[in-house]
């Protein structure tokens, strides 16, 4: 364990659940029913001070190991504590006005976020299979209560409970893989696996090899890879909108996070230690991207083709993944998929603020051609917003979308996977094919009885701050994408 004065580093994560015991003692002693919007405010304190002191962090942290080296504090890991604790302050803005209008009036849902948020940063801490499952398996519990918030509404309760049997599925995957690399190398470490991968039998590179196949199948259902994605839209559409902003951008990014520490020599398991795994992962990345973004398209409900988009986007998410390997070229890939996860969360968290929007006046499922057409008329604001951040989503220029895609398929050429080029430029053109559509429906105008298309619909002040903020960075980074870009070239860097 680091000396104390070296525990300054591990802040955000008490931070996190300092203020998560907070809320809980809070708002386990209001009375029933009492407004409960000053909650949202207070999670947006923990998380947004968790995320200001991992990024006071970044410019003097030194790697230090902490629990027997089981958790490592480098620029990497204080990177992307920012980046997820930011994006759970931004959920929390999104949860202000939600709670009290839709109900139910209860002071759990607070304290679960950041409950989450610190297994999260535990998870981009991770340096061992012992404390990656821990610290998954306290990141995804308080998720099943939020999944399943609504208990009186049988598609919350489906969605809890289908995400229930896909994190059960997915634990058992990875206490098996843990079991068989423990067998073949007698260590959990992600050094000591590396090196005896890298020195070790033909036997023990098979076990070893098997059990990392059943640890990266349990993380990938976590994260809602194909084919491990059954779960994902059902989940999505039945749980509170907040609460899927949350496992999207929070819980997603952590898991990512922690797969690409898993990945990357010479502390991890290196790719050239496991035969065919580059081309195992250039499959499923080209899989997920072709069968999110086609069968988006087909999605009438807004928050159903966001978890499909989703699915398109874990695919680029991977593929990154595979040109950010051990030879030339492994920082930029890295810095790349940092970048990507940047965009992603922002793109995402201000595409669910719209979803909660919509939903105040269409309930908690909004259809697209219904629920949206006419927006460009009654909300200008608004939808030009929106406008942004889909056209991010898909790619389009001048967007931050657009250079995280640039990134991804630069690292990609310069590792000579042409043919992965290919399927990410068809998908890119399915997505922006289907965001057109949204678009295009957005200013169509609205026949309405009684003139009610012309009356502009009112939001709370959190969602359009939250909105605002999100349209922003997808544009300031869009533009000037240096800051950022350095930062990730320099978490990248401490990695390697």
């Amino acid at each position: 364990m680091g000396h104390p004065g070296a525990l300054i580093q591990l802040l955000p994560l008490v931070i996190s659940g300092f203020f998560a015991a907070l809320l809980l003692v809070f708002g386990a002693s209001m009375r029933p029913g009492a407004p409960r919007a000053w909650l949202g405010y207070l999670t947006l304190a923990g998380a947004g001070g968790a995320a200001v002191l991992a990024m006071w962090e970044f410019d003097w942290v030194s790697s230090q190991r902490f629990f027997d080296g089981m958790i490592v504090v480098d620029r990497f890991a204080v990177f992307g504590m920012a980046l997820i604790a930011a994006a759970a302050a931004l959920t929390s803005l999104l949860t202000v006005s939600y709670l009290d209008e839709n109900g139910p009036k209860r002071g759990e849902f607070h304290p679960l976020m950041l409950l989450s948020l610190m297994g999260s940063m535990a998870l981009v801490m991770s340096q061992d299979l012992v404390c990656l499952y821990m610290a998954l398996e306290l990141a995804t519990l308080p998720l099943f209560a939020l999944t399943a918030f609504h208990r009186r509404r049988s598609r919350s309760i489906e969605a809890g409970f289908k995400f229930y049997l896909a994190s059960a599925l997915s634990s058992g995957f990875i206490a098996m893989g843990a079991a068989f690399l423990f067998g073949a190398c007698g260590a959990t470490s992600y050094e000591a696996l590396s090196e005896c991968l890298s020195k070790g039998t033909t036997i023990n590179t098979a076990f070893a090899g098997l059990g990392f196949a059943f640890l990266f199948s349990g993380l990938a259902t976590r994260i809602g890879v194909f084919p491990f994605h059954a779960w994902l839209p059902d989940a999505y559409e039945g749980a509170p909108a907040p609460g899927a902003a949350f496992i999207d951008g929070v819980f997603k990014g952590a898991l990512v996070l922690a797969l690409l520490r898993l990945l990357t020599a010479p502390y991890g398991l290196s790719a050239a230690d496991l035969p065919h795994w580059n081309l195992i992962l250039q499959i499923l990345a080209a899989a997920g991207i072709l069968s999110g973004a086609l069968v988006a398209i087909v999605q009438s409900g807004l928050k159903r083709r966001l978890a499909y988009s989703s699915i398109a986007h874990t695919g680029f998410m991977l593929a990154v993944l595979a040109a950010a390997g051990t030879g030339a070229g492994a920082v930029e890939g890295v810095a790349a998929l940092l970048f990507y996860l940047v965009f992603h969360v922002a793109a995402t968290l201000g595409l669910y603020a719209v979803v909660l929007m919509i939903s105040r006046s269409s309930g908690e499922n909004p259809d697209i051609k219904r629920d949206l057409a006419g927006l460009g008329y009654r909300a200008p604001l608004t939808a030009a917003a929106f406008t942004a951040l889909l056209l991010s989503y898909a790619g389009a220029p001048p967007t931050m979308g657009f250079l995280a895609r640039f990134f991804i398929l630069k690292a990609l050429l310069a590792t000579s996977q042409i043919w992965l080029v290919v399927v990410l430029g068809a998908g890119m053109m399915i997505m922006l094919y289907y965001v057109l559509r949204i678009i295009v429906v957005m200013y169509t105008p609205q026949e309405s009885e009684e003139g009610s298309a012309l009356q502009p619909p009112t939001f709370p002040v959190p969602l359009i701050l939250a909105l605002s903020a999100a349209a922003a960075l997808n544009l300031f980074f869009g533009i000037f994408p240096s800051g950022l870009l350095d930062f990730a070239m320099q978490a990248a860097s401490s990695l390697f």
